[in-house]
């Protein structure tokens, strides 16, 4: 037997109370029901809303991408002032995109090359003590990180040009240097496709042309510089950008090889296919061994000590 909980009317079972606070409380939590109903409808257009503007602002910048090569080909100067006279938002982060992957596949490339060189030359001389044994790349892995190796010195250079501009007495703001560098890195995303392509041929070529690459968005990077910066031929000019650059190699020596050795640290090796390791968890072991030994210097003397 059920009883209602505003006037404590007896009811049978399934029964309703017809009491105004019964009737009260019934249309609330209909309209309550009404109203979350409505708010999702909303919230689901309004994602679909936005995703049909992403992908609409992505084909525009895909079809926006072809004539701007074409006029980069002809004239690379003219083309970059151009999308910055335009305020281009959408062809710079396109080719930030196409640069970030770029580098992200060479990276990769690389590592998947040495990784099988390194398990050829290992079967090679350890013969059938290698049977069984695998090395493989992390593919995801290596991506991501050089992509945010990319984006991570894309976003230092902008800060380093947008630095210059202010000291040259420049007016450029840090949108129009974006778009700038970015329109300006077609041959150094190119240069970094040429690299992944090597890396399936020659360890060597691919890292040579890395190297290049690299070369090449500083190279670039002067002609980004010059495009903003008033007094762009003067002694101060070449000074301060070249303190620029040497910051940002600074910055290379001490952040790059942790984002290297995070890419790396996605191979794993298994034995058998049963037990898998990789290589950042080997990494961290030694790290952790050398800590509790008291660092390198202490793990060498006791090697020593033992021999």
């Amino acid at each position: 037997m059920a009883f209602c909980k505003y006037c404590g009317a007896q009811l049978e079972d399934g029964q309703e109370c017809t009491c105004a606070r019964s009737q009260e409380a019934k249309q609330a939590e209909q309209a309550a029901h009404q109203t979350a109903q409505t708010a999702g409808q909303q919230t689901a257009q309004q994602a679909q809303q936005a995703a049909s503007a992403a992908t609409a602002t992505a084909v525009a910048a895909a079809k926006g991408l072809k004539p701007y090569l074409t006029g980069y080909l002809k004239s690379p100067s003219q083309a970059v002032r151009t999308v910055v006279q335009n305020n281009d938002m959408a062809t710079a982060v396109a080719l930030t995109v196409i640069r970030a992957l770029a580098f992200g596949l060479a990276i990769w490339g690389i590592i998947n090359k040495l990784v099988n060189t390194v398990m050829s030359t290992a079967t090679m001389l350890g013969g059938s003590d290698m049977l069984g044994v695998s090395v493989s790349s992390n593919f995801f892995g290596s991506l991501l990180w050089g992509i945010i190796s990319a984006v991570v010195f894309m976003a230092l250079f902008v800060v380093v040009v947008f630095a210059l501009n202010r000291l040259m007495k420049g007016n450029a703001d840090i949108k129009s240097i974006y778009i700038a560098s970015a329109a300006n890195g077609v041959v150094t995303s190119a240069l970094l496709l040429v690299s992944f392509i090597l890396s399936f041929i020659s360890l060597g070529l691919a890292i040579a042309i890395l190297a290049l690459a690299c070369i090449s968005w500083v190279i670039y990077g002067v002609l980004t510089a010059q495009m903003l910066c008033p007094d762009n031929t003067t002694g101060k000019f070449w000074l301060l950008y070249l303190v620029g650059v040497a910051i940002l190699f600074v910055i290379g020596y001490y952040v790059l090889p942790s984002f290297f050795l995070n890419a790396l640290g996605g191979v794993s090796i298994s034995m058998m296919g049963q037990a898998t390791i990789t290589l950042k968890q080997t990494i961290d072991q030694i790290q952790l061994a050398l800590a509790q030994s008291g660092g390198w210097m202490n793990a060498l003397m006791e090697i020593f000590g033992n021999l």
